[in-house]
């Protein structure tokens, strides 16, 4: 837990009052002030995601992902998460020390305000940093000993003597910290954390190709606008004032690059990521799905001489249904990826967003018509490179030719795996580590790959797996390609 911390120099005295013995000729004995107790008030500031929030329900930490269809060719998944990385302006307020702010301190007992209300100015720095009291307000507390809590906040919650308020426009820097302490003894602490009185929310973008000229907003429904606190703020806030907001969101010019894993060939691929370089702020008590996204500009790129896609087009909804909590930061995160068919393992045809629980195994080349194995699909894994065959210089199909034309049009892949026509003895190449890459892609990869991915046709519904002819290989450079 990060927190800042300021001692302020404030006194609380407690007064124990006594009263003379004597008899009814004397006059009263004068209330004399036996003793003081001073107090120093110390001051942190609870980080975004305190700990001891995040605890609250671990029914927050599940990700929801929710599939959205972007327009254009394009799919996105979204998901409300946990912020995990703080804010580079954060991250800055955490080391240095806390800012200078006005405050407000006062005590409670009973459920009624007592005593008398401290209003000052935190200034200096380090060790010089001080409390300096407004005009016409004590530098200290005149308290009878007894247990009393606490009050703290800044100038952006509001006071009228009876309850405190914060607004949504306010709630990115509201501070309101409470704490109760007994006063005794001649020296004590009274200890504050301050909280942030808002749930704060920034946007994460991810995709497989570059993306550029981002531009959005986040939208809010019928989102409270007030929070009403009593006196005692620990009490649960009553909200009020429902409208909406259009909040612009701000993007990098430059995009992140993550390395994500190694093809074929050694060859390293990543994914690109940008995100907003400020927050949205809420009050708590509003739920996501009362959220919604929007872009305005933005292209993705498969390379350079491609047609972009514009992200441009719908307001994205958030159905996802979870509370935001005070002092709680989230990111909503928006997986992009370009729409495509997949087959999985259960024989099903699916986008990637709709996935579910379920594994892709190849992606689709041509859907089914209706007829039996009319429709084709290229497995999305391989675990290594196979030989033709070990025969060389044995020719091993019935017919040679080196005209082009005809190989473009050959679509008999599956044929020349499991037919015993197309070698000279009749094997089938599928059932002959002869032929090796026939034999592993027919048998082999109908399990578990290298690199333990789920490729195991389950589907009843699907046929085997063969190793493409020539025209397949330029279906499948052609769907995947475009």
């Amino acid at each position: 837990m990060n927190k800042r911390f300021l001692r302020l120099a404030l006194t609380v005295l407690t007064g124990l009052l006594l009263t003379a013995c004597g008899n009814d000729s004397q006059p009263d004995a004068p209330v004399k002030e036996e003793k003081q107790s001073a107090a120093t008030f110390s001051i942190n500031i609870a980080s975004y995601n305190d700990e001891e929030e995040i605890t609250r329900s671990s029914k927050l930490e599940e990700t929801q992902r929710q599939a959205i269809d972007l327009g254009n060719g394009l799919e996105a998944e979204l998901s409300i998460e946990r912020d995990t990385m703080q804010s580079n302006t954060h991250a800055a307020q955490t080391r240095a020390a806390m800012p200078n702010q006005h405050y407000t301190i006062y005590a409670m007992q009973g459920g009624s305000r007592v005593g008398d209300v401290l209003k000052g100015t935190v200034s200096g720095s380090g060790t010089s940093q001080h409390f300096t009291p407004d005009a016409g307000y004590k530098d200290r507390l005149l308290l009878p000993a007894g247990t009393y809590t606490f009050v703290c906040y800044n100038d952006k919650v509001s006071d009228d003597g009876t309850r405190l308020s914060v607004t949504r426009a306010n709630a990115g820097t509201a501070l309101i910290g409470t704490t109760t302490a007994t006063i005794s003894g001649v020296r004590y602490n009274v200890h504050f954390v301050m909280k942030h009185q808002a749930a704060r929310v920034r946007v994460k973008m991810m995709t497989y190709w570059p993306i550029q000229n981002i531009k959005g907003s986040l939208q809010g429904n019928n989102v409270n606008e007030l929070a009403t606190y009593q006196a005692d703020p620990t009490a649960t806030p009553t909200y009020s004032a429902p409208a909406t907001f259009n909040e612009a969101l701000t993007y990098p010019d430059d995009l992140v690059e993550e390395p994500y894993g190694t093809g074929e060939n050694g060859r390293e691929y990543g994914r690109y990521y940008s995100e907003t370089q400020n927050y949205q702020y809420v009050l708590p008590n509003t739920n996501a799905n009362q959220l919604s996204l929007k872009f305005t500009s933005g292209e993705l790129y498969r390379d350079p001489q491609h047609h972009s896609k514009s992200l441009v087009g719908y307001l994205h909804n958030i159905t996802t249904s979870k509370p935001l909590l005070a002092n709680g930061s989230y990111v909503l995160r928006v997986d992009i990826y370009y729409k495509a068919n997949y087959l999985f393992e259960d024989g099903v045809v699916r986008t990637y967003v709709n996935r579910g629980t379920h594994t892709p195994i190849a992606a689709v080349l041509k859907d089914n018509d209706g007829t039996a194995h009319s429709g084709t699909a290229i497995a999305l894994l391989i675990a290594a490179e196979q030989n033709w065959s070990t025969t060389y210089p044995q020719q091993d199909t019935p017919t040679m030719t080196t005209n082009f034309t005809t190989h473009a049009a050959a679509m008999d892949g599956e044929s020349q795996t499991w037919s015993n026509f197309y070698t000279p003895d009749g094997t089938i190449k599928a059932l002959s580590t002869k032929y090796p890459a026939f034999y592993y892609g027919a048998n082999l990869f109908d399990s578990r790959d290298a690199t333990g991915q789920m490729t195991t046709r389950l589907g009843a519904n699907l046929s085997r797996w063969y190793i493409p002819s020539f025209g397949e290989w330029k279906l499948a450079a052609h769907v995947l390609g475009s």
